[in-house]
């Protein structure tokens, strides 16, 4: 096969590389490039050498910090599910205190299922930092079945280490299911499922409507108790 050298000039056969012998050479037949460092040395400058320097001192030490990240950072996730707040000063130009702004606390039951708490804001109790009082607030809960059910409140009191909510104002409940609940107040046991309203409610779904003085939920909403004057409205459901 004929090539082309730098030069110009076509030979057959192998081609070298004419004036940088000791370079490298092609082999026509085979289509291979070598390349012997050892006979072709280039002067290095003093700058790449010191650079070559700091690499071999600089690399070690990031290897390192990456091993110390990966065994210490899952640790570090695991441990920073609560509320981490900051101190910002309030409206009325008063003291600072210990608030976040829409805060997002993660959690699981005793029975590893998940559940989410939001907040427009949280503020922690300066004599007790187990303690979040939480305004607007949101908590979502998940089965291991696929159902869900959320409740809304304008306003809460969470204990961050028994995993429990003190809602008031106006609290709504929804389920997956169809389910709607209004109450005044409520105590929820994020661990266990189990919520309680002391205080009358009303609810709506797919049976109809109900108000009675006291709601309890048990296993997240698979089985509710009302009591108290109790009036239900059933919705006759049509035969398919």
């Amino acid at each position: 096969m004929a090539t082309e050298t730098p030069g110009g000039k076509a030979t057959g056969g192998k081609a070298t590389g004419g004036g940088h012998s000791g370079i490298g050479k092609i082999d026509g037949g085979a289509r291979r490039f070598e390349f012997d460092p050892d006979r072709h040395r280039v002067r290095v400058s003093p700058r790449y050498s010191r650079f070559v320097g700091m690499m071999k001192l600089l690399l070690p030490l990031l290897a390192l910090g990456l091993v110390v990240a990966v065994v210490i950072w899952p640790n570090e996730l695991r441990e920073a599910t609560g509320f981490h707040l900051d101190y910002v000063s309030t409206d009325d130009g008063g003291a600072a205190e210990l608030t976040m702004l829409r805060p997002r606390y993660l959690g699981t039951d005793a029975r590893n299922r998940p559940y989410v708490v939001t907040a427009a804001r949280a503020t922690q109790d300066p004599k007790d930092q187990r303690i979040i009082t939480l305004m607007q607030l949101q908590a979502d809960m998940a089965m291991a079945d696929g159902r869900w059910f959320t409740i809304l409140a304008d306003s809460g009191v969470f204990d961050q280490q028994r995993h429990q909510l003190r809602l008031n104002g106006s609290i709504n409940l929804f389920s997956d299911q169809g389910y709607e609940f209004n109450a005044q107040v409520a105590d929820i046991d994020l661990n266990s499922g189990r919520a309680v309203s002391d205080k009358p409610v009303a609810g709506q779904g797919p049976f109809g409507t109900l108000r009675a003085d006291r709601l309890e939920v048990e296993n997240f909403g698979r089985r509710l108790i009302f009591q108290g004057n109790v009036r239900m409205h059933l919705v006759a459901q049509g035969r398919g």
